[in-house]
């Protein structure tokens, strides 16, 4: 676990201070970017958590025979999340169209 969250504030570490790939980007995109990277990256440990949880006290209650199941429910639940956050309506796509040529 813990190397899993140093992997992930790393993760963090280099959205905020690494070397932007999207130089034209606008700064508002550029913010729920990191915004959205964040939030990604936290709720990513807390999953992570109570992902070796459920798989590790199942077995140790004798619930073996229902580990399947949770896994197949927490797995469904993480998709539709992730889904529901995927917004391209939300991005600015007027910095990548070319300026007029002035004749």
């Amino acid at each position: 676990m813990t190397a899993m969250n140093l992997f992930l504030a790393g993760i963090v570490f280099k959205t905020l201070h690494g070397k932007r790939r999207d130089p034209p980007q606008a700064s508002e995109d550029r913010r729920r970017q990191i915004e959205f990277v964040v939030k990604t990256m936290v709720l990513s440990s807390i999953v992570g958590t109570v992902f070796l949880s459920i798989t590790l006290i199942l077995p140790a209650l004798e619930l073996r025979d229902l580990t399947p199941l949770c896994q197949s429910l927490f797995f469904q639940l993480l998709a539709v999340i992730s889904f529901r956050a995927l917004r391209p309506d939300d991005i600015n796509f007027d910095v990548y169209k070319e300026e007029p040529l002035v004749a």
